[in-house]
């Protein structure tokens, strides 16, 4: 018999770095000179009675004059359409509500796991999670983008949340678990909106467990 190996947690920490480079050239097809720069830091730190803290940093940077499809867009999650909570993205912002030609956020989750205790009722399984995401950017020459409204990250963006997972938890298949939670998150700082409500935004919790 062959040996063989399974993966069943994923390494902590990752750091990867991406660089495109984009040649004006028409017979390849190529309309832009440009370089972008984009790098990705994850880790996960495990806490012996304090659950885990999972940190996940982003930053790009490009270089060249580019249509506004080419830049970067604020790691949004908010549209009228959306009710599931997206990892790593701020639930309050639009999807292409920031643009920037330069950006660098991070995002803090630090879950508490079973804190709170176990339940005697299988399907209760309560994991409170906060979280908090910062996102900084900037954009040069915005007025070259007309008759599209640009707004940039230069004072920041702030969101915090708090998540509660598990709030009921079926097994499937007798291999693994479905979890049903919820979520509130609040925008605030410089770019909070101007009517308080607006900087709320509210979130289902769908996981699949082992």
């Amino acid at each position: 018999m062959g040996q063989g190996s399974i993966v069943a947690q994923a390494p902590s920490p990752v750091w990867s770095v991406q660089v495109i480079r984009g040649i004006m050239n028409r017979l390849l097809g190529g309309q832009y000179n440009y370089t972008k720069l984009n790098t990705r830091y994850e880790q996960l730190i495990r806490h012996r009675r304090l659950g885990e803290t999972h940190l996940q940093a982003t930053a790009g940077i490009l270089w060249g004059k580019l249509p506004y499809p080419y830049l970067y867009n604020g790691r949004g999650a908010r549209s009228a359409s959306n009710v599931i909570w997206v990892a790593n993205h701020f639930q309050t912002m639009g999807l292409y509500e920031f643009t920037s030609d330069r950006y660098a956020t991070l995002f803090v989750t630090h879950n508490f796991r079973t804190l709170l205790g176990k339940p005697r009722v299988g399907w209760f399984r309560p994991e409170p999670s906060v979280v908090q995401g910062i996102s900084y950017g900037g954009l040069r020459s915005p007025e070259q983008h007309e008759g599209i409204p640009i707004r940039t990250l230069e004072r920041g963006f702030f969101e915090s949340g708090l998540l509660v997972d598990n709030l009921y938890r079926q097994r499937v298949l007798k291999a693994a678990y479905v979890g049903v939670g919820v979520g509130v998150f609040y925008r605030w700082g410089p770019n909070a909106n101007p009517n308080p409500t607006d900087n709320w935004a509210y979130r289902l919790v769908w996981n699949i467990g082992f």
